[in-house]
């Protein structure tokens, strides 16, 4: 390729290749974003805890609400609770149960 082009196009080209190499070295470039992205991560981090802040209720105050956390979905846990409690019935009745004349599970 070089043999191809003239020596005022190879110098040109050797230049210019320099010049590209020199601003990625200097760094210069790079400093500037570099510092906005430090200080907007700065930014919204405080910003984020002054809202925690001002939200969260003081000492003494109570939570917005009566306090139940679960309201009226308490026997989605409950029943959940109890069909795990019951998973070794639920595999032996799988195994073949009272007509396959498997040994009932202990409890």
């Amino acid at each position: 390729m070089d043999e191809s082009l003239d020596a005022a196009t190879l110098s040109r080209l050797q230049r210019a290749r320099s010049a590209a190499i020199g601003s990625l070295d200097s760094g210069a470039d790079r400093k500037l974003p570099r510092d906005v992205v430090r200080w907007s991560l700065l930014g919204a981090s405080m910003a984020t805890v002054l809202a925690v802040v001002l939200l969260l209720p003081g000492p003494g105050e109570q939570l917005p609400g009566n306090g139940d956390l679960f309201g009226d979905d308490v026997w989605l846990v409950t029943e959940d609770i109890q069909m795990i409690e019951d998973v070794d019935f639920y595999l032996w009745l799988a195994e073949g149960g009272v007509d396959g004349e498997v040994d009932a599970p202990s409890t």
